[in-house]
């Protein structure tokens, strides 16, 4: 039985890098643009954040349809808004303060509880 050491996967693989891809080193996406490193790097910037706006327009749109049936109602129910107004707004603020601190909390947890 042949007795193999990670490491010794990881070194033979970084010694012999054309193993792990098809390709040659010279095939990516701006190949033959004639751009420099910085282009590139603008470029896949750009590309990245119009990306992560996209998506985060989407979630979004998507959390503000959730929010406007039965799960609504729920927390008119449970939360009372109906204070004066200087202070209405802290309501809001509050709740959404608590569900963050909630959310941080279970994140840690779990982050503990499952080691690198």
């Amino acid at each position: 039985m042949l007795v193999v050491n990670k490491y010794e996967i990881i070194l033979f693989l970084v010694e012999n890098p054309r193993l792990l891809f098809s390709g040659t080193i010279d095939d990516f996406i701006f190949a033959n643009t004639g751009l420099s490193d910085g282009g590139n790097g603008a470029i896949l910037l750009v590309m990245s954040l119009i990306i992560l706006c996209v998506c985060l327009v989407i979630m979004v749109k998507t959390l503000h349809s959730m929010m406007k049936g039965s799960i609504a109602r729920a927390i008119k129910k449970v939360i009372n808004t109906d204070f004066k107004s200087p202070f209405g707004w802290v309501v809001g603020k509050c709740v959404g303060s608590f569900f963050l601190f909630l959310l941080q909390v279970v994140d840690i947890d779990l982050a503990q509880g499952f080691p690198t």
